[in-house]
């Protein structure tokens, strides 16, 4: 009896771990540029590409494309740390200030602790016609280029 009680929690586990998210549509709008913002980071950590590569300004869109953009987001890594630049991105989600918005342009200041290093950045957001927020992606990894040029791997790194 204890075997089939054994064989029926590992039957169990094993199906917790192929549950399917929920789509981020059901739970994220576009109407704020916080909203975007959560459902851009919810959609990369589950892996639902659409509504992420649909958050997106279109001049990201139009500068990148998608599958650049899947696989850069993936993979392109800050080139002073080697942090993957998603897993700052991510960070950032619960720990961003204030909300600057002015007409169709909006920007969030953000701080991601990674590895003991805290960084500081712009996120960059557009409205659209249809009054839709979508991220500057584009925009934002030039901000956070220029922030991690700022600090050399020479100079000591307090960390947190």
């Amino acid at each position: 009896m204890s075997r089939a009680c054994l064989l029926w929690a590992a039957a169990l586990s094993l199906t917790g771990c192929c549950i399917t998210p929920p789509p981020a549509a059901k739970y994220f709008d576009r109407e704020s540029p916080e909203e975007t913002f959560k459902g851009f980071v919810y959609a990369v950590d589950t892996h639902q590409w659409d509504y992420a590569y649909e958050s997106l300004s279109e001049s990201t869109q139009e500068k990148v494309g998608r599958l650049r953009f899947e696989v850069g987001i993936r993979f392109w890594k800050d080139p002073v740390f080697d942090v993957p630049i998603i897993e700052i991105v991510s960070n950032s989600v619960f720990h961003h200030g204030k909300t600057w918005i002015e007409g169709g342009s909006a920007k969030i200041a953000v701080v991601s602790t990674v590895c003991d290093i805290d960084f500081g950045a712009t996120l960059f957001f557009v409205k659209t016609v249809d009054d839709e927020w979508r991220f500057d992606f584009l925009r934002t990894v030039e901000e956070f280029q220029q922030r991690i040029e700022e600090v050399s791997p020479s100079e000591d790194i307090t960390r947190a």
